[in-house]
């Protein structure tokens, strides 16, 4: 068997878990669509009695692989934002807290 893999190059193939990974990165150039072919070659002896005669089978798969920035879906503020005035350097100023979510796909 003989297996082909067309990927980009930042896309890692893990042989062994047969899985494929697209690490975490700001590099917003890679905001695109991709197409990633996987095609496996099967080749058996056609003829027990004739060895070097054999046929072979070639299946293409092809995935659409989405590669979008990270969304944040919500934004909350544990204390109510109001008018802030203060005098630069004053001790204990503090804006309050806050919290921002994000949702994964993975």
């Amino acid at each position: 068997m003989t297996i082909v893999i067309e990927k980009p190059d930042f896309v890692e193939y893990d042989e062994t878990s047969k899985t494929f990974t697209v690490r975490k990165t700001d590099d917003i150039s890679l905001i695109d669509s991709y197409t990633i072919t996987v095609e496996n070659t099967y080749t058996w002896r056609t003829f027990a009695r004739f060895p070097l005669l054999t046929d072979s089978r070639t299946d293409t798969i092809t995935y659409q692989l989405n590669v979008q920035p990270c969304q944040i879906n919500g934004v909350s503020t544990s204390t109510s934002i109001a008018d802030q005035k203060y005098n630069i350097g004053e001790p204990g100023f503090d804006f309050g807290s806050f919290s921002f979510s994000v949702d994964s796909d993975e």
